[in-house]
Parts: structure tokens; C-alpha cells; sequence
């Protein structure tokens, strides 16, 4: 009898422990999604649709005027090959201009220029020999186009096969530019830099010792190369040049399992911000993990981590992988990865907020349906652009597929509030009337005229008065001040009345 009192108060403890462990988990995912909520929103979403085609998604570029250039291949209906295509989105995501390349022109990589436009890397498929590069204004209309021969040529036109993968603009004007040359008796690759002038000369070509996926100017001219040394597995690869392109230092940065990167950033200590992910089991997507390195100037980890997908007994897990990872404004990161259905599930983006060390603090997974993830990027003051494609069953055997571009970004806070006047003081007669109106300046620098919720008041009723909707009424000769509250900002107008 006393064992089974025992077993019976054991077990009695164990269900409220349970209980009370099942609460604190639940309250904690609660307080991390609130956390989530607060910290960041969408601010719009918006579809590109053309007509009859496949848009085959692969980059957005963030623009200084809070939109972003997306670049799309593409085919028709009858999965022909269609010149690429560039689409202009404007800080609300409305669509400025759109732009097919010329026939037969692959893009490398597209970038903002630092003088303003565009600039695009390629080859023609006519030309494989010549990198081709085109300069866009911001309009989208081409002001020039250099073609640069290059040794081993600048593309394999049979096998639809680019040679250069990214570049990046240099001080004077010039570019440089990383890739591989081919070396058609032996099939063999040799990894290589180039230096192109502003007037589209090759002022150096240099030999690479590992691969080159991507490649970043400093401001001080100096340059990081990205990419991969294999030993059995990928490992991330990073070097550092001169500007010169004489190798300053060079380190491999292993983890568990072949890794793949999705994203090099500059980080604002100098150094660089990399994220991908890595498999351990055979290259199943289902066990894709996020890695994410936080290098400095002298190639010395400042953290790095392996962020595992934990997967309960019987469960499935989806894999995850890392597209951008970069700098918030609170010295933390914000880490953006994919989650991938291997049901066919539309996938996922999954933001995770880190601290100081890379440690996560919440996270907040986002869908839109019929949405396949394919990108990510910092747009800057704790915006995110996100580039998906939108997948639409056609009755036709091509699925219809469009361009579709999605903002989040941090919840804005009003830091004050601007009187909407034209003069310094208004001026008004006895018995007239006039409706006041106010803008809210936020942390992020935009401005946004406020309708609703103002709270108005007058210094002084008995020289004018003013209405719940911010409408004033001159009533005697004197001076009055009229006051907008809302969140705690004031704006003030100041109001002489005319006898």
C-alpha cells in the first residue's frame, strides 16, 4: 500500500513538472513570436507578371531608393530560351521599368553602380570569347557596352556554360572581375581574377589557387575572394588580396559535412558576413543545416556556427538553408534562411534575430502561398527584400511562373512629427477656417502624412479653436499656437489672427 502511494505521489509529480515545463515552452515560443511581431513586418508584396512566360528567378539587387532590380531567365510556353529579363521595383514595389536582353546574351551577375544605373556582366552566346559589360542608367536604358576578350574565353556556348561568376567595381573606375578559364585540350579549369580598365582594357590576369564564386572591393581597394577547397567535403575558402591581386592572406574554414555558401557581406569591422548551409547525410535536402561565419579584416573568426535542424522521433524535418546574413542596427545580426518542403509545400523564409555572438534570440517563419523562396538581401536600416516566384499551374505542360518580391522590415517608430505648412506662421481672418496636417518623420527616414489618431488642442481658445480633425477657427485678433500629439511627438503651428 505504501509503494503504491508512492508510485502514486511519483507520478503525480511528474505530470505537474510536465505541465509546468509544457507551459514555460509554450510561453516562451509566445514571448519569442510577440518578439518577432514587434521587431519586424511586411511592408508589401507584389507580383510581375508577363505574358506567357517562365520567369526562372535569380537575384534582386537592393536599391538606394528602398527597391530593388530583380534579374530572371526565362522561357516561353514551349520552354524556348528567352533573353534574360530585369525588373525595376520602386521603394513601395511598384514596377518603374522592365527589360529583356539582347538575344543570345547570358548574365553573369547584375550590380548597382556607384556612380548610379546598372551594370551588367555576361557573354554572348555569338561571342564566347569576350566578357561582355553593359551599363544601364536608372531608367534601364543601355549607355554603353564594353567587350572585353578574355584568355579561355568568356563562355562554353554549347554547354550554355558562363566562366566569370561575379565582379565588383574598383576606385578608378574600373572593374574586377573572378572566374575560370577553359582549357579546351585538356577539359581542365584554371581559377582566375582579371582587372578590366574603365575603358575596358585587361590590365592584369592572375592565377587563382582554389576556386573564386565571388568576389568584394574594400574601400581601401583591397580585395576578399570566396570560394571552396575540397578535401572529401567543401570547405568555405576565403583569401585576401592586394589591389594588386598579390595574396595577403588565406584561410579554409571547416565545418561537419560539404558546405555551400549563398551570401558574402561586408560586415562593418572590415571584415565579412558568410552564410550557406551544409549536409552531412548524402546530400538529402532534408538535412541541410544553416552555417554562418562572422570573419574579420584578418581572416580571424569572430564566430561561427552550425545551426541544426533538431528533429523529434518520427518527425520529418525539412532541411535549412542560409541565404543572407548581415548587421542590425542594435550590434546584433539578422539571419535569413530557406525551409524547404520535401512534401511540395510552398517553402518558407525564416528570419532568426541573433546577439552579439550569433546565438538566437527569436525567430519568425513566413509563407505566401504559391511562393517558392529563392533569395534574400539586407536592403539596409533593418529592411529585408525577399525574391520568390510565384507558381501558377497553366493548362498548357509549362507551369506559368512570375517574378514576386516581398519587403519586411523593422517596426518604424516616429521620432517626431512636421507641421505641413508653407510658411513659417499662419495667417488668418476672423471667422476663417483652414485644415492642418501633419507628417511623422521615422527612424528609418521615411515620412508618412498622418489621418487618423492626432490628438489637437489650442493655447489659447478664445483667439482660435481647433477640431478633432486638426480643423482651426480664427475667433479674435491675437496669436495662438495649435498642437498635434500623437505617440507622445508634438508639432506645433503657430497661428497669428487678423483683426
Amino acid at each position: 500500500m505504501r509503494t503504491r502511494e508512492k508510485n502514486h505521489f511519483s507520478c503525480r509529480r511528474f505530470l505537474i513538472r510536465m505541465v509546468a515545463f509544457s507551459l514555460a515552452a509554450s510561453l516562451c515560443l509566445i514571448g519569442q513570436a510577440s518578439a518577432a511581431d514587434d521587431e519586424i513586418q511586411l511592408k508589401w508584396e507584389q507580383r510581375y507578371t508577363k505574358e506567357e512566360t517562365r520567369e526562372l528567378v535569380q537575384k534582386v539587387v537592393p536599391t538606394k531608393d528602398g527597391g530593388g532590380l530583380v534579374w530572371a531567365n526565362g522561357t516561353n510556353s514551349a520552354y524556348r530560351i528567352l533573353p534574360p529579363l530585369l525588373v525595376k521595383a520602386d521603394g513601395t514595389g511598384r514596377e518603374e521599368w522592365s527589360k529583356r536582353m539582347p538575344e543570345e546574351f547570358f548574365i553573369a551577375d547584375v550590380e548597382q553602380a556607384k556612380e548610379g544605373g546598372y551594370l551588367v556582366m555576361g557573354a554572348l552566346r555569338s561571342e564566347p570569347d569576350k566578357l561582355q559589360l553593359i551599363k544601364l542608367s536608372e531608367t534601364g536604358d543601355e549607355e554603353w557596352t564594353k567587350a572585353i576578350e578574355v584568355e579561355g574565353g568568356a563562355m562554353i556556348p554549347d554547354r550554355y556554360l558562363l566562366l566569370y561568376s561575379d565582379f565588383a567595381e574598383t576606385s578608378d573606375g574600373g572593374v574586377v572581375a573572378v572566374g575560370r578559364k577553359y582549357l579546351e585540350a585538356s577539359g581542365k579549369y584554371l581559377y582566375n581574377i582579371v582587372k578590366i580598365t574603365a575603358s575596358g582594357e585587361i590590365e592584369w590576369d592572375k592565377p587563382l589557387s582554389n576556386s573564386a564564386h565571388r568576389v568584394y572591393v574594400t574601400k581601401s581597394g583591397e580585395m576578399f575572394v570566396q570560394g571552396s577547397v575540397f578535401s572529401g567535403d567543401a570547405h568555405l575558402y576565403v583569401a585576401k588580396l592586394s589591389e594588386e591581386a598579390d595574396k595577403l592572406w588565406e584561410h579554409t574554414y571547416e565545418q561537419k559535412g560539404s558546405i555551400t555558401i549563398k551570401s558574402v557581406l561586408p560586415a562593418t569591422d572590415g571584415g565579412l558576413l558568410v552564410t550557406g548551409y551544409t549536409n552531412r547525410f548524402n546530400s538529402d535536402p532534408a538535412f541541410d543545416d544553416i552555417v554562418a561565419w562572422h570573419i574579420d579584416s584578418e581572416g580571424k573568426v569572430v564566430w561561427q556556427k552550425l545551426y541544426d535542424t533538431e528533429v523529434g522521433s518520427g518527425e520529418v524535418s525539412d532541411g535549412e538553408r542560409g541565404l543572407s546574413l548581415s548587421e542590425t542596427a542594435d550590434d546584433g545580426y539578422m539571419l535569413i534562411g530557406v525551409m524547404d518542403s520535401i512534401n511540395g509545400d510552398p517553402s518558407k523564409w525564416n528570419f532568426k534575430k541573433l546577439d552579439q555572438s550569433g546565438d538566437p534570440l527569436w525567430e519568425k517563419t513566413i509563407s505566401f502561398p504559391q511562393i517558392r523562396v529563392a533569395n534574400a538581401v539586407p536592403q539596409g536600416n533593418d529592411q529585408y527584400l525577399l525574391l520568390g516566384e510565384y507558381w501558377e499551374k497553366s493548362t498548357t505542360s509549362a507551369d506559368k511562373r512570375d517574378i514576386y518580391l516581398i519587403k519586411y522590415g523593422k517596426t518604424k517608430t516616429i521620432v517626431s512629427l512636421e507641421p505641413q505648412m508653407q510658411m513659417h506662421k499662419l495667417k488668418l481672418d476672423k471667422g476663417d477656417t483652414e485644415e492642418l496636417k501633419v507628417t511623422a518623420v521615422y527612424d528609418d527616414d521615411t515620412k508618412e502624412a498622418l489621418t487618423n489618431g492626432i490628438r489637437w488642442t489650442s493655447s489659447n481658445e478664445e483667439v482660435a479653436v481647433v477640431d478633432e480633425n486638426g480643423r482651426v477657427t480664427a475667433k479674435e485678433k491675437g496669436k495662438v499656437q495649435i498642437i498635434a500629439t500623437f505617440q507622445g511627438k508634438k508639432a506645433v503651428f503657430p497661428v497669428q489672427v487678423k483683426g
